[in-house]
């Protein structure tokens, strides 16, 4: 999970070119900043960045670098594991 709530970090301090240091998990998106907009863009980058699908109704509820992270891994979580990704025995 700490990986995943760097990675929001990273993705919005570039977002809003602020030093990533200046954010924290608790970072709510309205101190930092995001509109609808930039929060749309941000569920596309994460969408793409760890192949997942985010609704728009867990989107709306999302209210900080914490929150996008466990919607992230939730996501991940509930993601249906392929065989193209297992490693048969050898």
């Amino acid at each position: 999970m700490e990986k995943i709530r760097q990675h929001c970090i990273e993705l919005i301090a570039a977002a809003k070119k602020v030093p990533p240091e200046t954010l924290s998990p608790a970072s709510t998106f309205e101190e930092i900043g995001l509109d609808s907009l930039d929060k749309v863009t941000l569920a596309f980058d994460v969408e793409e960045a760890y192949d997942i699908a985010i609704p728009e109704s867990a989107l709306a509820t999302i209210q900080s670098i914490s929150d996008m992270a466990a919607a992230i891994q939730q996501a991940v979580a509930a993601k249906p594991v392929t065989t193209d990704s297992q490693t048969s025995p050898a």
